[in-house]
């Protein structure tokens, strides 16, 4: 009987060990944040190109997206090109790229070409609408006639990852056409609609510790045989230099360009397109004079998805803001996309060539985001119809201090 009691309160006793272990792993887990998503989150690739269509360089360039470990792909507009039929193009895209495929209107799918598509076509259940639900936030000025219902394709933002965001990126639509009757676009000047939610959507996004890039069509400042368009994105992209975003996409002429870093100054208060101001100029992005993170943005120009090539016209105006530049008549010309690797501290920038034309180029932006801003709940804004109609919870992030990094260049046209 002694023997009899002794093991059972040995085996009472490790019952009760057992128990007190799984009950005290159990608040553990209960109270700890997944680390499987913290570690997992810690860096995203991504893709960009505008002006695509269906022709054989424009396939090229989808199945040399469609091979690359992409985490989304977003396109910088001007789609099919009625080269093939709108759910056609749409078949398309998703039987070579398997990744969420975000879009933007571009000249081509405004009510401003009546031979080609609308984006409201492309937005369709069955085609391209949009991939992330929830997750992406339209913004909620819907200006157009007739009445549209959504913002989707015109102007919007997400970020990503969506659980531990390290990047937002807002997709806008100045100087597109939303009228049948009529030119009506959306109106980015300083003080409208539009231009509030950009810089409420900024603001929030730097206030969580994000990355910020910016992808609209048609490029303010452009050195390309496209020409720009001054007037509806000035007050825009002074905005995105004012609030230091860190990159500014753009298709729309059929080339590749990379500009140098832009930043307001005491002797460059307003930048304007067709008037080179070399004030406006932080850092030229080479080896010797890199990009540094939170020092303004750098706009690119990605309009070689397979459209007709375009020339870089040297003697525009515009020409000295670009660090590299690739066109019609470069010997080294090749059809692409850009590809983004984007961590804590820092973004890479690559081009990758579909078409086995020569062209390559590299750059990198180390360094962070400027750290989150911690609100108590004693001094937590009053959110803004604005923002509260289109701003997402994204945890803080903290940063780490900056860094100068250099740019590589390889078969391109540099600017001194």
């Amino acid at each position: 009987m002694s023997r009899i009691r002794k093991n059972g309160a040995r085996s009472a006793t490790l019952v009760a060990v057992t128990l007190g272990l799984v009950l005290l792993l159990g608040v553990a887990s209960a109270s700890s944040p997944p680390r499987a998503v913290a570690e997992i989150d810690t860096s995203f690739t991504f893709g960009m190109v505008g002006d695509q269509g269906a022709d054989p360089n424009a396939q090229a360039v989808m199945t040399a997206i469609g091979t690359k470990k992409l985490d989304f792909f977003q396109n910088a507009g001007d789609l099919a090109y009625a080269q093939i039929s709108t759910p056609a193009w749409c078949a398309l895209v998703k039987s070579k790229i398997k990744v969420p495929f975000l879009i933007v209107a571009g000249n081509h799918e405004s009510r401003e070409v009546s031979h080609f598509s609308a984006i409201e076509d492309y937005v369709l259940p069955g085609c391209l609408p949009n991939p992330l639900g929830a997750a992406l936030k339209e913004s909620p000025y819907i200006d157009q006639q007739p009445a549209g219902t959504t913002n989707y394709a015109k102007e919007y933002y997400y970020d990503f990852p969506a659980t531990t965001p390290l990047a937002r990126v807002i997709v806008l639509s100045p100087n597109e056409n939303w009228n049948l009757n009529g030119k009506v676009a959306y109106d980015y000047s300083k003080g409208s609609n539009h231009y509030q939610w950009v810089s409420d959507s900024i603001d929030d996004a730097k206030a969580h510790g994000e990355w910020v890039f910016v992808v609209f069509h048609e490029p303010y400042i452009n050195a390309g045989g496209h020409g720009n368009q001054p007037q509806p994105s000035h007050d825009l992209f002074n905005l995105l230099v004012q609030k230091k975003t860190d990159l500014i996409m753009s298709g729309h002429d059929h080339n590749y360009q990379r500009s140098k870093q832009f930043a307001l100054t005491s002797t460059c208060t307003d930048i304007v397109a067709d008037i080179f101001n070399a004030a406006c100029v932080t850092h030229k992005g080479t080896t010797k004079d890199p990009y540094i993170a939170g020092a303004g943005p750098v706009a690119l120009v990605a309009g070689m998805g397979g459209g007709d090539q375009y020339p870089i016209i040297p003697t525009d105006p515009d020409f000295g803001y670009f660090q590299t530049t690739m066109g019609k008549g470069a010997p080294n010309f090749s059809f692409g996309f850009l590809q983004f690797s984007v961590t804590q501290t820092g973004i890479t920038g690559t081009f990758v060539d579909a078409t086995q034309g020569g062209f390559t180029d590299s750059f990198t932006i180390k360094g962070s985001p400027p750290p989150a801003t911690v609100v108590t709940p004693s001094d937590t804004p009053t959110p803004s119809a604005t923002a509260s109609a289109t701003s997402s919870a994204s945890p803080s992030a903290t940063a780490s201090p900056q860094v100068k990094v250099a740019s590589t260049v390889s078969g391109s046209v540099p600017v001194t």
